[in-house]
């Protein structure tokens, strides 16, 4: 299994990468599944995922820990319930999820990179250092993202320091990549450092645009760097 989420059928509550404003759908949806059915793998499974994305990690690991209950052996699984951990800073509890969904599936890129950050959380760099190398030996690409996740989730709750280091990290991966410019300017900015802000959004502003997202990203650069008065 290669992606984030497990793929369970389009009949229930498929597992996709959404954004937190498309969670309460999903977990509303799989909550009228439970409550006729509250042994649905599928349903148990995706509004855990759903759960976590929206911030509540206590439900999100109890419908996990009922789904693997049922069914112990889905790395996916495994892999949702370490980011509820890691997430409550349960990290210790998190690297053993993790290495429950690698043992399982060793290409997972994502339990790789969760396990790294654990492991970096709780002190242990050169075991981090050897998680994110395998990461970035199975896709670079979407360590990427992965680091951009994390530096956007970083932003919005303001942890600045910490956004810029993985925007950072993105940059250092993949430089052409408008959108990490952009979510560094902004941390820039919103730490009060216009300087720096200035240049990574001209520098947004000069790359080529290839979705509808960076485009947009483009845009609000370009107001941005107009309120900084171009600096």
């Amino acid at each position: 299994m290669t992606v984030l989420l497990i793929l369970f059928s389009a009949t229930t509550c498929v597992a996709a990468d959404v954004g937190k404003d498309c969670q309460s759908g999903r977990v509303d949806s799989c909550t009228q599944i439970l409550q006729s059915n509250p042994a649905d793998l599928n349903a148990l499974a995706n509004r855990g995922i759903g759960l976590r994305v929206g911030g509540e990690y206590d439900r999100a690991i109890a419908d996990l820990d009922a789904a693997l209950r049922i069914d112990p052996d889905i790395a996916g699984l495994y892999l949702e319930r370490g980011l509820a951990y890691d997430a409550k800073g349960e990290h210790q509890l998190a690297i053993r999820d993790f290495d429950e969904a690698i043992g399982r599936d060793p290409d997972l890129v994502q339990a790789h990179f969760g396990r790294a950050m654990a492991h970096q959380a709780v002190g242990q760099r050169e075991l981090s250092t050897v998680d994110m190398d395998n990461a970035m030996r199975l896709n670079r690409t979407l360590v990427a993202a992965l680091y951009m996740q994390r530096g956007n989730q970083l932003r919005a709750i303001g942890h600045h320091g910490e956004a810029i280091a993985a925007f950072d990290r993105t940059i250092d991966i993949n430089a052409g990549w408008p959108l990490a410019w952009f979510g560094r300017a902004a941390s820039f900015e919103e730490t009060g450092n216009s300087k720096r802000a200035a240049a990574d959004y001209r520098k947004c502003i000069e790359l080529p645009a290839k979705t509808d997202i960076e485009r947009q990203r483009q845009k609000e650069a370009r107001e941005r760097l107009d309120k900084l008065g171009g600096r």
